[in-house]
């Protein structure tokens, strides 16, 4: 994603475009920190949720051919539903302040 907003501001003429873009991530300014640890935290989480489940469905057995689209559509729904209480407590979270 940063490559390609470097490419975007390249062919825009803006200088200085990977210090531009990272600058959240790398050294964010004081009022910004808390958005840049929501945001590890949540690729952290993501991660390790988003796997166990694929993994936890995945390994399950499944006699039929059926069972796999269905195994996949309930992994699907719990990822989603995993994403949105996530994003929805760090929200509250952050901008309880």
């Amino acid at each position: 994603m940063i490559v390609g907003g470097c490419w975007c501001c390249r062919s825009y003429g803006v200088d200085d475009a990977w210090q531009l873009l990272t600058g959240d991530l790398v050294d964010p300014r004081p009022e910004r920190v808390r958005y840049a640890v929501r945001a590890a935290f949540l690729v952290w989480i993501y991660a390790w949720g988003i796997a166990s489940d694929v993994i936890a469905k995945g390994g399950a057995a499944k006699p039929e051919a059926d069972a796999v689209t269905r195994g996949m559509t309930a992994s699907v729904v719990a990822c989603t539903l995993w994403v949105v209480a996530w994003e929805l407590a760090t929200v509250l979270a952050v901008f309880r302040s």
